[in-house]
């Protein structure tokens, strides 16, 4: 069943350095690092940073049942899930479609999931199909799996609470449960969910700790999300975690290079403003805000808007200052609206970046 036609998109210019071409498969982990750290790179070189190495993933897979296999279609939702977690929605769905002909259902969730909560265009009786579909389909489908101990499936039934779907009602304690047994196994997806409920304290005690160990483990395995929100940690510093912007920087730029919408902007500004690991440099901090903003990141849009508005890093041009901001008004951005109403005043303000306070994004 095709629920969606891929949408053309137009292609940035790539601003980072690529991570390395040649894949390794790590052992999946069995017990916590005593450090929270890495060697400096060591993530960005576990797996390859091109559409589709996330499939890779699936050789991490470990079950107590020492003859498992991956389920028919199971590959391609991996794959799904990497484009995925990097906001590539439209390049994601038609991944998610193979899995479900392919007989794995769980694809009907994120389909329900993209539809609904992140394409631009809202088609109601698309949203209204897949919501049945994950409802009738894909989460009996993940009951059942789950059961049969398939990491994947538990994975997704753990999403299912963290969401709410339809008439069902958020369960983090369950979510929680799944998720350990699926981090546990070594299924990075479920060890980045698995830190973000802690750092969050969603169905569990915030332990900054134990989320920046999961965290960790989710990064040896390349997880982007993983990356990023480690680095996020080390950079601002959490309760009990040694602040470390440099080692901090290592890892959110390698999200950044496996096009990580919001590891790109987070980086921008690191260079916008100086400091954070790096020099101030606003040639590469606007570069990143493009690639960013091609990728729908809002926060991005306004910041390359007011990159031209200002002359930082391009050349100064009001027109495209005023372009960026409607798209990112378009998404609600309050900056965005704010530099516009500057604009029309007539008065010569309108050029303010939407600066921060470094957080972690929720993506499951």
């Amino acid at each position: 069943m095709r629920l969606f036609k891929k949408k053309e998109t137009s292609s940035a210019k790539s601003v980072t350095s690529k991570t390395s071409e040649s894949a390794s498969t790590n052992p999946a982990p069995t017990a916590p690092p005593k450090e929270y750290l890495m060697p400096p790179g060591e993530a960005a070189n576990t797996a390859v940073a091109e559409k589709g190495s996330y499939g890779n993933i699936a050789a991490n897979l470990q079950s107590p049942a020492p003859d498992k296999q991956l389920l028919p279609g199971e590959q391609e939702f991996l794959e799904g899930e990497h484009l995925y977690n990097l906001s590539n929605f439209y390049e994601a769905l038609p991944c998610y479609n193979r899995a479900i002909e392919k007989g794995y259902l769980a694809g009907y969730f994120r389909c329900w999931v993209i539809f609904d909560q992140f394409l631009p265009e809202k088609d109601e009786k698309k949203i209204g199909g897949a919501l049945i579909g994950a409802q009738k389909l894909g989460l009996p489908w993940c009951i059942e799996e789950a059961k049969k101990n398939n990491i994947t499936a538990k994975y997704v039934l753990a999403c299912y609470h963290f969401y709410g779907i339809g008439d069902r009602g958020k369960d983090y304690l369950e979510c929680v449960k799944l998720l350990k047994d699926a981090a546990n196994a070594g299924h990075g997806f479920a060890q980045n969910l698995l830190g973000v409920c802690y750092e969050y304290g969603n169905g569990v005690t915030i332990d900054y700790r134990e989320a920046v160990k999961w965290y960790t483990l989710s990064s040896n395995q390349a997880i982007a999300w993983g990356e990023y929100h480690l680095a996020a940690c080390l950079v601002e510093g959490r309760k009990g975690i040694k602040k470390d912007e440099k080692k901090g920087i290592v890892f959110m730029q390698s999200a950044a290079d496996k096009g990580l919408a919001d590891a790109l902007n987070h980086l921008g500004f690191c260079y916008m403003k100086g400091g954070m690991g790096v020099a101030k440099n606003h040639k590469k901090a606007a570069e990143l805000f493009v690639v960013s903003a091609n990728k729908g990141n809002a926060d991005a849009m306004c910041s390359i808007g007011a990159c031209y508005f200002n002359g930082e890093g391009v050349q100064k041009d009001k027109g495209t200052a005023i372009e960026w901001y409607h798209k990112a008004a378009a998404k609600g951005h309050a900056t965005a609206q704010s530099n516009l109403k500057a604009i029309e005043s007539g008065g010569s303000k309108g050029g303010g970046y939407h600066w921060y306070v470094w957080y972690n994004t929720r993506i499951v």
